[in-house]
């Protein structure tokens, strides 16, 4: 019988709508839990009632209960997915109840939902960036087309769009703009793309395994359907289960570009001030073979469908080990 010493509470759910409720629970399945851990589960859901559960029984509990059924200095592993998620719930359980958390911050996560700031974060630190800006009103920039427009606040491709022709700009951006805010354009970056992960160990950066997502000119980028199954009522139900863009891990890169992405997302990891771990996407613009930061990921589920996870498998590592120590050192240093 394994010795009990320490507990993880993992934070699922979304208090915002059903995609991101359903989207925390697909990522939030099947999680690796080290020896001398146990584990149980909060769920809030979009009325905003919240659930606890060990065992495998989920009891509604009332939001004010929390702090007396939480066993005291668990670790908080937030699996919320939703701009309230990330950021308030994170901040709330983190510095309110006064609970070590795995992950970035609430505030980090503020900056890093946030593409347009964050890559000029990444950027005046030295890592290059897509040339792009902020739509105002739905003027057409000086960019060279094709021109991809990407809402500012949305995570997994969800309103991306390449854009070919100049005719084709304002229709789109109009579109884009009522459904989802501030759009960001910028000039598309042809080559490979590859997703990066940096992990902290023992005040040092570890790049495990990267992933190349085979992007071609017939398909040119990574849509919401390359990475969910979406019923009809848009309500993701599982990772996509039929895509052109399949995972190559590990990625094939040769000694000097592997360097230079290794480089480039340790310097963004420190430049938003992510914490305990972080995800990248590159493209590598096969004009100049330059890594080109595309984005900011800060998310680890901890079970093998996670990318991190699949990046330390592809390397040979001991992947429970790696996670016991992750949250180890969350919790050792709160």
């Amino acid at each position: 019988m394994k010795n009990i010493n320490r507990h993880v509470i993992h934070l699922c759910g979304s208090p915002t709508n059903d995609f991101f409720f359903n989207l925390s629970l697909i990522y939030s399945k099947n999680i690796l839990l080290p020896p001398s851990w146990e584990q149980s589960f909060i769920k809030v859901d979009p009325k905003k009632n919240f659930y606890f559960m060990k065992n495998s029984n989920w009891k509604l509990v009332k939001f004010n209960q929390l702090i007396n059924i939480i066993p005291p200095k668990s670790l908080i592993v937030p699996h919320l997915f939703c701009y309230d998620g990330m950021t308030k719930y994170r901040n709330y359980f983190e510095n309110n109840l006064g609970l070590p958390l795995v992950g970035s911050t609430g505030k980090i996560m503020t900056l890093s939902i946030n593409k347009d700031k964050t890559k000029k974060l990444v950027k005046k630190a030295g890592v290059r960036v897509p040339n792009g800006l902020l739509i105002k009103n739905n003027q057409i920039p000086k960019l060279k087309f094709p021109v991809i427009l990407k809402p500012n606040f949305q995570d997994n491709s969800t309103g991306v769009r390449l854009i070919y022709k100049k005719d084709q700009y304002r229709d789109t951006v109009t579109f884009l703009q009522r459904k989802y805010g501030d759009i960001l354009a910028e000039e598309y970056i042809p080559g490979r793309e590859i997703r990066v992960a940096v992990i902290e160990h023992d005040s040092e950066f570890y790049v495990p395994e990267m992933i190349e997502y085979p992007v071609s000119e017939t398909n040119p980028i990574r849509k919401i359907e390359d990475k969910l199954d979406i019923k009809n009522n848009d309500v993701p139900y599982q990772q996509a289960s039929n895509t052109l863009l399949e995972t190559i891990c590990p990625a094939v890169v040769d000694d000097k570009l592997k360097n230079k992405i290794i480089s480039s997302a340790i310097l963004a990891h420190k430049s938003i001030g992510a914490r305990h771990y972080s995800l990248f996407d590159f493209r590598i613009d096969k004009r100049t073979n330059e890594p080109i930061f595309l984005e900011a990921g800060l998310f680890w589920s901890f079970s093998k469908a996670s990318m991190i996870s699949k990046m330390l498998l592809a390397g040979g590592q001991d992947l429970v080990k790696i996670i016991d120590k992750v949250w180890s050192d969350a919790l050792v240093n709160f």
